[in-house]
């Protein structure tokens, strides 16, 4: 779903969430696990349980919640070219409240 969600996904995610966390095995979320608010860490309902998490330029800010751990796994920071530049105004705006 991607970092846009803001709402429970809709039918039939939920079973298809428990499906995938049932099977027992190892699951690679790209860019965050499916049905977690990166945002907040929290699921919103239903979600995958990552082995793994690959995500782009930086976590995000949800991913420092103890709650997230769980659907995280390891995570693993992938560069796709965006400049260090960018990120490092982007930290310094979400620090500072600006």
């Amino acid at each position: 779903f991607g970092p846009g969600l803001s709402e429970p996904p809709r039918p039939p995610f939920a079973e298809l969430a428990q499906a995938v966390n049932a099977s027992g095995l190892p699951v690679l979320a790209v860019d965050l696990p499916s049905g977690l608010d990166c945002d907040t860490g929290l699921p919103l309902g239903a979600c995958i349980r990552a082995k793994t998490t690959v995500t782009f330029v930086a976590e995000k800010i949800g991913f420092e919640k103890a709650e997230a751990k769980q659907f995280l796994g390891q995570v693993l920071v992938a560069d796709i070219g965006c400049p260090i530049e960018l990120v490092e105004d982007a930290a310094r705006k979400v620090i500072t409240n600006n």
